[in-house]
């Protein structure tokens, strides 16, 4: 990711000293200080939609101005927002909240589950080669609201009920990344540093910072009844949100490795099952499996079953569509869902 400097305008004050010698002409072909000028002004914040912002005024902006000249000539609006992310130093507030459906996000608001027995616990895990940094307090920002869509949405599939959600935990591994991909142990790091057990009333749900396009949920074999399960997402989840949102690929570098980067464009498959990814492992941890592998009819949209268009199922009009009846009687029977 690239990191922003600050632009510092250099000024020359001139103390009157009548006996000092006058400063010599600039060299021929040399612009003086004085005929340089100073930047222009930013009209508004980075972080403040509103009229487009003059190229130049700060580092920050004539790197979003040269992926996106729009945002300089026409009008500064949530894309630049968005994409000042990528580019800058600062991460504005908005930049959560703007990648989640705020009407899913109103729902879990409103409808969240006081004093439920049974509770998920979301996790950033972050190896301790990654920790600190932007990447880090974006991941966590985008988790925590994108946590709240996927409550929210399951309200609305279930028609009334969803899981509780614990606060974000943050936890930063005894190790590095390339030794958790390469040697395991993070599930278990993370139970014991949280202080859950396999307990069957919580469950956890994990963003692993530097996990990629990872995805996957654990559990003991038997699903009947189901025990606390363990969700793992890599970054790529969050991210594809991020890209679709900006429309700027290069978020796409988080997502997946390899040839699939060149297709990471909405609505590419890669986008709609990196943004669906958080909400299908979570179906896991509640002891749902695939759609394709149970008998009845499955919505050609459910976000369980094998492949899905998470699309065509974020926001409460479409909601419904997203599972099965057998699965929707499923998780009204659950103690997960209230």
């Amino acid at each position: 990711m690239r990191t922003a400097g600050i632009a510092f305008a250099l000024v020359a004050l001139a103390c009157g000293d009548p006996g000092a010698p006058a400063a010599p002409d600039a060299a021929p072909g040399e612009d003086s200080l004085a005929d340089a000028g100073a930047p222009p002004t930013c009209a508004h914040a980075t972080c403040e939609t509103g009229a487009a912002l003059a190229d130049g005024c700060s580092t920050c902006v004539e790197r979003v101005c040269a992926d996106d000249p729009a945002c300089c000539a026409d009008d500064w609006g949530e894309r630049c927002v968005m994409q000042a992310a990528i580019a800058c130093d600062e991460i504005c507030p908005a930049v959560g909240e703007a990648v989640v459906d705020p009407e899913l996000r109103a729902t879990a608001r409103a409808h969240a589950p006081a004093g439920a027995s049974h509770t998920v616990t979301p996790v950033l895990f972050v190896p301790s080669d990654l920790a600190g940094g932007q990447l880090v307090e974006l991941s966590g920002r985008l988790f925590a609201e994108l946590a709240l869509e996927g409550q929210g949405l399951y309200w609305h599939v279930t028609g009334g009920r969803t899981f509780a959600l614990e606060p974000i935990v943050t936890v930063v591994g005894t190790r590095t990344n390339d030794e958790y991909r390469q040697d395991g142990g993070l599930r278990e790091e993370v139970t014991a540093a949280i202080g859950r057990d396999n307990d069957g009333a919580h469950d956890t749900w994990i963003l692993w910072n530097g996990g990629g396009g990872e995805a996957g949920a654990y559990a003991a074999a038997d699903w009947n009844p189901p025990l606390s399960y363990t969700a793992v997402l890599g970054e790529g989840s969050l991210f594809s949100h991020l890209a679709y949102v900006t429309g700027d690929s290069a978020w796409c570098a988080h997502i997946v490795d390899g040839g699939f980067r060149a297709d990471c464009e909405e609505p590419s498959w890669i986008i709609t099952a990196g943004m669906g990814a958080f909400v299908h492992e979570l179906g896991h941890t509640f002891g749902l499996g695939h759609e394709d592998d149970h008998d009845g009819e499955v919505p050609p949209d459910s976000f369980m079953s094998a492949h899905w268009n998470y699309f065509h199922v974020r926001s409460p009009e479409t909601a419904a569509g997203a599972l099965s009846e057998t699965y929707k009687q499923r998780l009204r029977a659950s103690p997960y869902f209230p």
